[in-house]
């Protein structure tokens, strides 16, 4: 849903080989009909998802794009027009109400409902995952004695101690994460 209450459904239009989206007012009426990406075909590790931050939609498609796997992440407007090429994305991927972040090991990556971007350093040589609150974006850190998390901000600071390897016995920490 939109900030309007306009709903955007996105879909694999297989006989035009498109990512085709649609943006459709309360009402029923369709305002827009849009392809964000074209040369898809599926497979069986397709995935499509959609975020929305007030009139802004980000698409993300993990599947084929001209015959090569590919993960990438397309940002919309509000008349689902592109704003800008597409971009490679990891598969760590999540939203706020401010912007989309995804993450590879060495970089969380932020692009606010505008557009804009910015990058933060992850820990090096260490196991990150990504995770969203309503406004921030967070990098969960695993190591073997330790799980941390890291507040992903200009001024985030060093990752946070959450939970240590001995305090849940004999529990695996990677299924408490």
């Amino acid at each position: 849903y939109t900030k309007n209450g306009d709903i955007v459904i996105a879909g694999l239009d297989v006989p035009s080989k498109a990512i085709r989206l649609q943006r459709i007012d309360p009402q029923g009426t369709v305002l827009h009909d849009r392809i964000a990406l074209d040369d898809v075909k599926w497979s069986t590790d397709s995935d499509l998802k959609l975020a929305a931050g007030g009139d802004a939609i980000a698409l993300t498609w993990h599947g084929l794009r001209a015959n090569k796997l590919v993960r990438q992440l397309v940002m919309l407007g509000p008349d689902l027009t592109k704003k800008g090429d597409p971009t490679e994305v990891a598969s760590a991927y999540c939203a706020t109400k401010d912007g989309v972040w995804y993450a590879n090991d060495t970089f969380a990556t932020t692009r606010n409902w505008s557009g804009d971007k910015a990058r933060f350093p992850l820990p090096k040589d260490k196991d990150s995952s990504l995770y969203c609150a309503a406004h921030r974006a967070f990098g969960v850190i695993e190591e073997e004695e330790k799980t941390s998390i890291l507040p992903l901000a200009l001024s985030a600071g060093a990752p946070l101690v959450m939970m240590k390897e001995g305090a849940f016995g004999e529990d695996d920490q990677r299924e408490l994460s």
